[in-house]
């Protein structure tokens, strides 16, 4: 699968990133490309020992965030960890789009913190999600998050093989 299809990613709805992808390679939402939202469950851990802070620093105490992606015959696993979030927060969660052009497939992960009233720190979660019920075939995956590190929205590319 090409490695161009990593350059999409969504916030709302998906738009192009302009970072290192190519002009013509590129799954562009709304131009015959199907979208299609997957069902999916987000579960994660509490704050991590040793990383809630009433200092927003501690985004540096958390380490690289890290994935790893399980793939098994009925269901897919993407672990988020060292992921930096508001301690207050009420949940993470993640939606899935499936994009499918040209007979490629993309999963595009949102994950995001639900907040109802956020306080001056953070801490550090892992993340995992489960999607169930994929065809098998080869997949491009792109997991994007807010990253407070750096104020902007960051994602990591990969590509599976479902069984």
């Amino acid at each position: 699968m090409k490695k161009q299809l990593a350059c999409v990613a969504s916030v709302g709805f998906l738009v192009l990133m302009a970072a290192g992808c190519g002009e013509d390679s590129v799954i562009i939402p709304g131009s015959g490309d199907t979208e299609t939202p997957v069902p999916a469950e987000t579960s994660h851990s509490e704050c991590l020992p040793g990383t809630d802070t009433l200092a927003m620093s501690a985004v540096s105490q958390c380490g690289e965030d890290a994935f790893v992606f399980t793939v098994g015959p009925d269901t897919f696993r993407a672990a988020h960890g060292n992921a930096a979030y508001n301690c207050c927060l009420d949940k993470i969660e993640a939606s899935v789009v499936l994009v499918e052009s040209g007979g490629e497939r993309l999963l595009v992960f949102t994950e995001k913190e639900i907040l109802t009233i956020p306080c001056i720190c953070t801490c550090c979660y892992d993340v995992e999600t489960s999607v169930p019920g994929l065809a098998p075939g080869p997949y491009g995956i792109e997991y994007c998050w807010y990253d407070y590190g750096s104020g902007q929205e960051r994602c990591h590319s990969d590509e599976i093989v479902i069984p």
